[in-house]
């Protein structure tokens, strides 16, 4: 199955829900992935731009794009943003498929 970074900012109201009432948000994470398919690998929080951060497994981009809408519908997260990442392997391919590729750059 094919990985996915996902990141997050939390609303200021989602933030003071969490100060009343906190709560660890990974057990609902795995749960809902295992509705689609998936598998979560990590759950973070963090300082900067976004708050949260999850590295998750789904079967397709179909159900990472479900999982982006969905949670970005809830309203917790002013800014949901879903990376899919390649494998080493992956990459290499895309390389090595890349010598071939007619492109040239523009005024080239």
């Amino acid at each position: 199955m094919p990985f996915y970074l996902i990141r997050s900012k939390a609303t200021p109201q989602t933030w003071a829900d969490l100060i009343e009432r906190p709560e660890d948000r990974r057990e609902p994470s795995e749960k809902a992935a295992s509705l689609y398919g998936g598998k979560i690998h990590g759950y973070w929080y963090a300082f900067g731009e976004y708050d949260v951060y999850g590295l998750f497994e789904a079967p397709d981009n179909t159900a990472a794009a479900m999982l982006q809408a969905a949670i970005s519908a809830g309203g917790a997260y002013s800014k949901v943003e879903i990376v899919p990442l390649l494998s080493v392997e992956e990459m290499l391919t895309a390389l090595n498929r890349a010598k071939g590729f007619p492109y040239r750059r523009p005024g080239a």
